[in-house]
């Protein structure tokens, strides 16, 4: 009867020990699995963090080249206001400096009917230096209307080139701001998940 009390004893321990043996084997096993989530977890974080960075610089990218061509909108604008407002007051001044030339050179036509050759030798000679005056003007005038004739056609220019690289970049810009929202979102939802796993982790481990 002893020995059958023994050998039951001994059986009794023998399974106690697999047991205690497998539940070892267990608890180590779903340490490392916790281990080895947790690392992924944090790896795609990691990995998220780098896309949400790329998918920034990307937007700031288009960003730049939008401020660039409303820059171009803004100079090309300006020059063409300011060629505009230079040439009109260039033609009134031409207008008005070619009423007085005819008023002056008429006058002095006059004096070259008169009898005194003394008079007429004078109304000649002044009518030379105000030809040659006039016509440094017209020179003058000539230039200032194709300096602001190219100015207004810069200006056109930088208007164009802002007008359709804004267009261009407009449709970049919505791109990769839905790029920098979805990477933000996606970052956004697997820090709470490994947030919400972390408290289950914590409470286990106060448990043990």
């Amino acid at each position: 009867m002893k020995m059958q009390i023994q050998i039951l004893d001994k059986s009794r321990f023998g399974n106690l020990k697999n047991a205690l043996l497998v539940l070892i084997f267990i608890a180590g096993f779903a340490l490392t699995a916790n281990s080895q989530s947790t690392s992924k977890q944090e790896a795609e974080i990691a990995k998220l963090r780098t896309q949400v960075e790329r998918a920034r610089v990307a937007h700031e990218k288009q960003e730049k080249k939008v401020q660039i061509a409303d820059s171009l909108i803004t100079v090309g604008t300006t020059m063409r206001e300011e060629s505009s407002d230079e040439i009109k007051a260039a033609v009134s001044a031409m207008k008005a400096r070619n009423k007085e030339y005819s008023a002056q050179r008429k006058s002095l036509e006059k004096r070259l009917k008169s009898k005194s050759r003394e008079d007429v030798a004078e109304a000649k000679a002044e009518i030379k230096t105000l030809d040659a005056e006039y016509k440094a003007e017209l020179k003058a005038h000539d230039a200032l209307m194709k300096a602001q004739n190219k100015k207004s056609a810069d200006g056109t220019k930088n208007l164009d080139r802002g007008k359709t690289m804004k267009k261009e970049t407009g449709k970049m810009l919505k791109e990769t701001s839905r790029n920098l929202t979805n990477a933000q979102y996606a970052l956004e939802d697997a820090i709470e998940i490994a947030d919400e796993d972390a408290p289950v982790k914590g409470k286990k481990g106060k448990k043990k």
